[in-house]
């Protein structure tokens, strides 16, 4: 987060963190600990590198460092070309105003929690997205067997 802070994108699910750091700290893991087994299980006989601290030495380290620049210039050259365009044909951010009343209003037709709509009581997704029928606002199957059995429930907004 700090790396992507300082170099200011925009990157508010730290997707790039998660698969990018991820994927390069996997192919890090095998190149320390790559079994001299299990390379040759995987790779047949001959004299194959394996891990570093498996007494390896750095070859296969190397290759997969070497293997992680070639993934992340592969990655910023055609996703910096894909969101120039996008930024280009100005379909890379949504206005400000739908920034803030949220993508769900304006571009889905509907509100995503139920706690934007001002009920305190659930309601039937039918009801939501103009489905009809189904159950009325505010009850849900088995309310009345659940108040029977377990009480009224906590009085939310009294």
């Amino acid at each position: 987060m700090i790396f992507a802070a300082r170099l200011r994108f925009d990157d508010p699910l730290e997707a790039t963190q998660l698969h990018g750091g991820c994927g390069a700290w996997g192919l890090l893991f095998v190149g320390l600990f790559a079994d001299k087994n299990y390379v040759r299980e995987v790779y047949g006989g001959g004299d194959r590198p394996y891990g570093l601290f498996m007494g390896g030495g750095g070859k296969l380290l190397g290759a997969q460092i070497v293997e992680i620049l070639v993934i992340a210039g592969f990655v910023s050259v055609t996703m910096g070309l894909l969101f120039f365009a996008l930024h280009k044909l100005r379909l890379l951010r949504i206005s400000p105003e739908d920034e803030i009343a949220g993508m769900d209003v304006t571009r889905h037709g509907g509100v995503a929690y139920i706690h934007q709509d001002g009920s305190e009581h659930m309601m039937n997704m039918t009801n939501i997205n103009g489905g009809g029928g189904g159950l009325k606002r505010g009850v849900h199957p088995g309310a009345a067997e659940d108040q029977a059995n377990f009480g009224p429930g906590p009085q939310v907004g009294v």
